[in-house]
């Protein structure tokens, strides 16, 4: 990197215009930082290139100038720290949506139904047609066989999710297979004396699922040193609401669909409520589909 940058090289670099750069000047937002004694030029620097670059990206997210400009030259560094969390945060919710947006347009411009489709039945393989067929002991008649389940007509949609820690919950039984059932209190039971104080647990819970089992689980936000919890990765996940009682069967067909449309191998599915009161009932299933 050069070690110095005129306002039309600055500008190419961080893909702004020189007039951009002269108003960021004006304000005090960010100002070339070293000066020719000869010329009485003005040069910036490396370290004013990576604070213009970061004021782009503040600015792509909506933030006025204003509070960027008191953001960075906040007297204690804590605080600017604390407006780069936020931001990124902000930064996350608004790819979680476009992301969302994104696979809705997709699928209005495929036509790709919400549901999975039907796979074709196996078709048992023929008996050989030559040769004399060996005597068959009598049997009992076959009992007549089960009518497959109807798909559910899932609306099916991606969603981005940040990082997630879950407190998976050992040996516990669950107070019904309904996750809206689950409340708050039934796990800080589970917890022990004082798991008010010791924890603080999400607005969601429910049941993680794999092929060996389910287990309940909360999302948690604060945890004792020590605690083991499971993170659940950030990224997109193929998500759609169910009922309950169609939970096994809505989440075997995201995982059959995400892997038909999105050739991802999910590993493990998060069947899970909101479980503070003002949340309406019902139930979701997220399947994970990839981090880009």
């Amino acid at each position: 990197m050069k070690s110095r940058y005129t306002v039309s090289q600055a500008a190419k670099l961080v893909e702004m215009s020189g007039d951009t750069l002269r108003y960021y000047d004006r304000i005090g937002l960010v100002r070339p930082s070293e000066k020719n004694a000869q010329t009485k030029y003005r040069y910036y620097t490396p370290q004013d290139i990576q604070r213009l670059q970061l004021v782009h990206a503040l600015q792509q997210l909506d933030i006025p100038l204003q509070q960027i400009r008191q953001a960075l030259d906040a007297d204690q560094p804590q605080q600017l720290e604390e407006f780069l969390l936020w931001a990124e945060a902000r930064a996350e919710e608004k790819i979680r949506w476009l992301l969302t947006a994104k696979a809705r347009i997709r699928a209005a411009r495929t036509g790709q139904e919400e549901a999975p489709e039907l796979e074709a039945a196996v078709q048992p393989k023929p008996e050989p047609t030559s040769g004399p067929k060996p005597a068959q002991p009598a049997q009992r008649p076959a009992p007549a066989p089960v009518p497959a389940a109807k798909p559910l007509n899932l609306r099916a949609a991606l969603q981005y999710f940040s990082k997630r820690n879950i407190l998976l919950l050992q040996n516990a039984e669950a107070p019904s297979q309904d996750p809206s059932q689950l409340s708050p209190g039934f796990f800080y039971d589970q917890l022990g004396p004082d798991a008010r104080q010791r924890y603080e647990l999400g607005p969601q819970a429910g049941f993680f699922a794999r092929d060996n089992g389910r287990q309940l689980f909360a999302v948690c936000t604060r945890s004792p040193a020590g605690t083991k919890l499971k993170a659940l990765p950030a990224g997109a996940y193929l998500c759609a609401a169910c009922s309950a009682e169609q939970l096994e069967q809505a989440t075997q067909q995201l995982v059959a669909l995400a892997k038909k449309r999105y050739r991802a191998d999910a590993d493990f599915a998060v069947q899970l409520t909101q479980t503070d009161s003002d949340a309406p009932g019902g139930c979701q299933v997220q399947v994970f589909i990839g981090s880009e």
